[in-house]
């Protein structure tokens, strides 16, 4: 039986703040899962994208690097990203222009 998102972003989490050789089989299970589902929901792929940039900067090895280095590299062309981008509303705020900036 597939896993689904939930539980595979639930593994993730779980390992999230763990670290030690005994802990990187189970990582790199855990991303190989979350590369496979489709994420439904905009706060799913928020979740994976927080996890692959933590374990960016602690890495606990360079074979976790890789692979998290990877993911992230195609994470913009995962079809749930581009779905959830593509639904979401207008930006949270604006770039200030000449004529919405403040004098002074």
């Amino acid at each position: 039986m597939p896993i689904g998102p939930d539980r595979a972003l639930r593994a993730l989490e779980a390992l999230k703040y763990e670290y030690g050789p005994n802990r990187l089989p189970a990582k790199i299970a855990a991303l190989q899962t979350a590369r496979r589902v489709r994420l439904r929901t905009a706060a799913q792929v928020r979740t994976l994208h927080e996890v692959l940039c933590h374990w960016r900067a602690y890495p606990d090895d360079r074979t976790l690097l890789a692979e998290v280095e990877r993911m992230l590299a195609a994470f913009g062309r995962r079809p749930d990203v581009r779905r959830h981008r593509a639904c979401s509303s207008t930006p949270a705020s604006p770039a200030p222009t000449s004529s919405t900036r403040s004098p002074g």
